[in-house]
């Protein structure tokens, strides 16, 4: 009995943590100056925005010593607590957060949640998003 109580206060503390981890990584970057800290990537083509258009899940998120693997991320989706993003080819998109859909846009540099830039780096079917010590992966279904 002990057990189960200490994994579902486990599993309560991670998701608290993660909502505020991802809320609070684009609520910042919101009021980011656009000249921030952001690293300049290699311009990526319009096949390239072409290419990534499909849905992702997030597998993997990071903010400062704390790791969330894509296990603990599953056991949250099993839970009905998940993090989604859909990217459609004409750079337009959507994000679902634990149920609460926000409308994005993209293009080569950034992904862009009610007014808020986030860099991103695409490789191999994964998003890769990252800055002020956190870091979310999202990859393609």
């Amino acid at each position: 009995m002990k057990n189960k109580k200490g994994l579902i206060i486990g599993i309560i503390v991670l998701i608290v943590v993660a909502a505020a981890g991802v809320g609070g990584y684009f609520a910042y970057n919101h009021f980011k100056d656009d000249n921030g800290s952001s690293s300049k990537k290699d311009k990526k083509s319009s096949s390239d925005i072409s290419e990534m258009a499909g849905d992702y899940d997030l597998v993997e998120m990071s903010e400062d010593d704390e790791t969330y693997t894509k296990e603990d991320l599953a056991t949250l989706k099993a839970m009905g607590l998940e993090i989604t993003m859909k990217l459609k080819d004409d750079g337009t998109g959507s994000l679902n957060m634990y149920g609460e859909e926000e409308e994005l846009e993209f293009d080569e540099d950034n992904i862009i949640v009610n007014g808020s830039k986030t860099s991103y780096t695409y490789k191999n079917g994964k998003i890769t998003l990252e800055e002020d010590g956190t870091k979310m992966v999202f990859e393609k279904k």
